[in-house]
């Protein structure tokens, strides 16, 4: 009996690099490394004019085809600075876990890389991160000497690495550094062909990995099966096959076939024919054919088709679904719904069941290209007919802006808004409508005719904001908290829409640091809760507060630093008695210059700058004075010559007060009512 997995060969990265590059070969192409670790068909490239060039100087002229294992991001900088053409097949979760690494190094964190070190996936990685990642390859590499201490780390690994060495170095490491982030990165295709090959070990008397011992995930698929049974062999292909396995595989009664990812079709189906043929002992049954399983078909699919699938795998570029067809179906993410910033990984898992709209049966890779966002508008062309013959309201969301107004989805049907119906008063930035949901009326609606659908809102919002301001000046008064929206930005102040009215932030209610300038503190589209501190109906007029909510720096002042703590400040400014270090914005400390230095003699500017970032220990808290002394001494503790001196009557430093603009508490209600009318 001969059983093959049902994962053997092509990965859909490797089938997309090497689908690529037999389109291109013939049109002055070159690959930048070879394609795939499989040196037959590398060879058939060369013969078909692709030559592997392994710098890209030696591009002359010819477009250079970057493989599924990706490159360094100093590689596409040298592409575009010398002009070189080039193809980029790198591999969808390769980019993914580029783009995690990088994002680990802007957050501080030192890289490690579960996997080979001269892998070309592995060599790309680690230039993401500046070629400075840590590389093991198994537990034994991961040892204390190798890491700093006091920085934080991030685990990744391969895509092809073995899971169950990932796992062991992954505990190992948490031992040494508890708060390490792991982020499992071995491809989902990777962990199903492993775990496939460990069970199938267990399953036969004999075991054949097919691939190039240059690639890794082979010799993962390997060393997985040696351990479960000692008859198992690593070949490149049938001719690798010599007379001592040949022997152990004729005497087996069942054999197992696996293959990697770079393994090629035909080759496997040649080792596969010939096991067959073996007389084996229970006369050459098997579980399934070769044939059979490559032309396993249990459905048509024509384009056009609405199908519905079952989830396999989910990274922000694509989605991956089994439709129970010879090939799997490819949800691009632009196709997936029609927000250009939905996180595809949040709206889907992999085991969930979706329905999709057929737009080609093959994409020249042999998958089905599928379009999620065309079967919804297909429903929801039905649902807008409707709105429009009824008059009725229908919700929609704003998804782009375009000439003239905005774009928005109305159950997946896009319609065109133009300015003017945006809303019940002229809009000075529209993009602040992108991603919210509104309702909607459809104005016009000729069914299949491009820009056919067109909607409005603008006299549902006058209506709406008409019904929302006369709420809104029932239940608010003097005191109250009220939350909304940065509207618009002046240079006193901001406006702020609470629903159906405006309320004003004057620039010095923005915080009780000092404030230069308004954008400083809010931007427009900013959600912010403010205090009422004054309210002129007849004008519809309402001013408030944002510092005594958000930014007074007294608020739990002894919570959040206790007598005694050590906390982290700026040399903001040197005064005849000390020094003032910033805590937080807009808090500061006195150092007085008895708790500076033990050291006799020295001026706290021989000492200390301004903008200098010190240790120092809070010692008293005033919160009626709002006074907060603080102490560096306390910090680095008296030296070993020091001999405390007995104690004498200090004198007392005079009184600081607040600079006038930052203790104050802001204009008087009438004064920003004043200033919103002279600013309209």
């Amino acid at each position: 009996m001969v059983i093959i997995a049902k994962t053997a060969g092509f990965c859909k990265g490797v089938r997309r690099a090497v689908g690529r590059l037999d389109e291109l070969a013939g049109n002055n192409v070159c690959t930048l490394g070879e394609i795939i670790h499989n040196n037959d068909m590398v060879n058939d490239f060369r013969r078909r004019g692709v030559e592997v060039i392994d710098d890209v100087s030696a591009a002359n002229g010819r477009t250079v085809v970057i493989r599924a294992h990706g490159v360094a991001p100093k590689v596409y900088k040298e592409l575009n600075e010398k002009g070189v053409q080039f193809v980029d097949c790198t591999c969808v979760d390769v980019k993914a876990i580029h783009k995690k690494v990088k994002d680990a190094c802007e957050n501080g964190y030192g890289i490690i890389l579960a996997g080979d070190a001269k892998h070309a996936e592995v060599i790309g990685t680690n230039g993401v991160a500046c070629d400075n990642a840590i590389i093991v390859e198994s537990e034994a590499d991961v040892v204390p000497g190798l890491f700093e201490k006091g920085q934080k780390y991030a685990l990744f690994a391969q895509t092809t690495f073995e899971a169950e060495v990932f796992d062991g170095i992954a505990e190992k490491l948490k031992r040494i550094h508890p708060d390490c982030f792991v982020d499992n990165t071995i491809c989902l295709a990777t962990r199903v062909r492993q775990a496939e090959a460990e069970e199938l070990s267990k399953k036969v008397d004999a075991m054949l990995v097919i691939g190039s011992n240059s690639s890794a995930n082979t010799r993962a698929l390997y060393e997985i099966c040696k351990k479960n049974l000692n008859n198992t062999f690593f070949i490149e292909n049938l001719a690798s096959i010599d007379e001592i396995m040949l022997k152990i595989l004729r005497s087996s009664g069942k054999i197992g076939i696996t293959a990697g990812a770079s393994t090629p079709p035909t080759t496997i189906k040649g080792v596969y024919d010939h096991m067959s043929d073996l007389d084996l002992t229970n006369e050459n049954s098997m579980e399934q054919s070769f044939e059979d399983m490559l032309n396993e078909q249990t459905m048509v699919v024509r384009n056009g088709d609405t199908v519905k699938g079952k989830v396999i795998s989910v990274n922000n570029n694509e989605v991956l679904v089994n439709l129970g067809y010879k090939s799997d179906g490819i949800i691009e993410k632009g196709q997936f719904c029609d927000d250009p910033n939905a996180e595809v990984a949040e709206l889907v898992k992999p085991g969930d069941e979706i329905e999709a709209f057929v737009v080609r049966v093959n994409d020249g890779d042999g998958n089905v290209v599928l379009s999620r966002k065309r079967h919804i508008e297909k429903q929801g062309i039905a649902d807008v007919e409707a709105a429009f013959l009824n008059e009725s309201i229908i919700k929609g969301r704003v998804i782009g802006i375009t000439k003239g107004g905005v774009n928005v989805s109305l159950n997946g049907v896009r319609a065109f808004v133009p300015a003017s119906q945006l809303a019940s008063r002229p809009v000075d930035d529209v993009s602040s409508f992108i991603g919210k949901e509104f309702d909607f009326n459809v104005i016009k609606f000729e069914k299949g005719k491009r820009g056919g659908v067109v909607a409005g809102r603008r006299a549902l919002a006058g209506k709406q904001e008409a019904e929302q301001r006369a709420q809104l000046f029932e239940r608010i008064d003097v005191g109250s908290r009220v939350e909304g929206v940065v509207r618009r930005i002046t240079d006193f102040g901001a406006f702020i829409d609470l629903g159906g009215v405006d309320g004003l932030i004057h620039i010095t209610q923005l915080s009780f640091a000092r404030v230069k300038n308004v954008s400083e503190v809010l931007n427009v589209g900013d959600n912010v809760i403010a205090v009422v501190i004054a309210i002129d109906k007849a004008k519809d007029r309402i001013s408030l507060s944002y510092k005594e909510i958000n930014n007074n720096p007294w608020t739990n002042i002894v919570e959040k630093y206790p007598i005694h703590a050590i906390v982290s400040g700026t040399v903001v400014r040197f005064v005849e008695f000390g020094v003032f270090v910033e805590v937080e914005p807009g808090l500061d400390g006195l150092v007085h210059l008895s708790q500076i230095t033990y050291e006799r003699g020295k001026k706290p500017k021989d000492l200390l700058a301004v903008g200098d970032v010190i240790e120092v220990r809070v010692m008293n808290i005033n919160e009626e004075r709002r006074r907060l002394d603080l102490s560096i001494k306390e910090v680095l503790g008296p030296p070993d010559w020091w001999v405390e001196e007995p104690a004498a009557e200090q004198a007392v430093e005079p009184v600081v007060e607040q600079d006038a603009a930052q203790a104050a508490e802001g204009p008087v209600a009438e004064q920003a009512v004043e200033t919103v009318e002279q600013a309209e």
